[in-house]
């Protein structure tokens, strides 16, 4: 199970990163290969969904992500599955000296399986 994860430190308060990232409403403005709706009624919360469109080597995809768990304002976590793979995207913050740190990790799991011959 492959984990990718990148750390940034944004200016201003947790909250307000919180917000912005775990809406997922906003992820064309931190991530311009996608957009994203939501699918369930507000507020966000655990069960929410976004249907997010992206495209992903010259491939586009639609996956709709699901909160898992809703930390506010410390962590979220939101799932998308299809027959293939499963992606758990992964939300922490904390506050330090020179504003927010931000980590989004994002946990890929394949249900694709080599089967070797047998003789």
């Amino acid at each position: 199970m492959p984990t990718y994860s990148r750390t940034i430190t944004v200016k201003g308060d947790i909250e307000s990163a919180f917000n912005f990232t775990a809406d997922f409403r906003n992820l064309e403005k931190w991530d311009t290969a996608s957009t994203a709706e939501l699918v369930t009624n507000e507020p966000i919360r655990e069960g929410t969904v976004f249907r997010a469109t992206t495209d992903f080597n010259n491939k586009v995809r639609v996956l709709d992500y699901e909160v898992i768990e809703w930390g506010a304002p410390l962590r979220a976590s939101l799932q998308a599955e299809t027959k293939n793979f499963k992606l758990i995207d992964t939300i922490f913050l904390s506050a330090n000296s020179r504003g927010t740190e931000l980590t989004y990790s994002v946990e890929a799991v394949s249900y694709t399986h080599l089967t070797l011959p047998t003789k």
